[in-house]
């Protein structure tokens, strides 16, 4: 009887761990989305992002002269210096990515990717002018935002954090 239940029991804790280690994976999946999902978000964006800040000095000059509330003329300064921040941050980390591009052959990846995002141009016309697949662009495009993610979350991108003894460890792998 003994060792039906400890059979049970072990049973029981070994079905728990593997339950645990399913939800942890999934949890970990769905951020790693999360961080792809925002970049392609920002990327989406980014046009209109950057028309905003375009705008910037003629619309607080305007605001400056309209306005009597400095709290709310504060937080429109605020939000447009942080969407200014933002842009400056994706720039740089894009003109990183077009370096690695360019270093390992492949800059026609980044070429479809900026006209996709940057350029507004359909799936059409990039597989027209670069003369490929129709999935290429795509696919090329993927593989410029994962290198995008790196550049602009960091070292949580890769799946990698500090533990308490400081001690790095991958925590996912992708």
């Amino acid at each position: 009887m003994d060792k039906t239940n400890i059979n049970i029991n072990e049973t029981i804790k070994n079905a728990a761990e593997e339950g645990a280690k399913k939800a942890v994976s999934l949890l970990n999946k769905e951020i790693r989305d999360n961080r792809i999902h925002n970049t392609k978000l920002l990327m989406k964006n980014y046009n209109k992002l950057k028309d905003h800040i375009d705008k910037v000095k003629s619309d607080i000059e305007f605001e400056i002269e309209q306005a009597e509330d400095k709290v709310w003329l504060t937080s429109i300064v605020r939000t447009k210096l942080r969407t200014m921040q933002l842009i400056a941050f994706i720039d740089n980390a894009l003109e990183l990515v077009k370096e690695d591009m360019k270093k390992n052959c492949v800059e026609y990846k980044y070429k479809a990717f900026e006209m996709y995002y940057l350029e507004e141009k359909s799936n059409e016309e990039i597989v027209s002018k670069m003369k490929c697949g129709k999935n290429q662009p795509r696919i090329w495009s993927d593989v410029i935002l994962n290198e995008l993610s790196i550049y602009l979350w960091g070292i949580e991108a890769l799946g990698i954090e500090a533990g308490k003894d400081g001690v790095f460890k991958v925590i996912r792998m992708y």
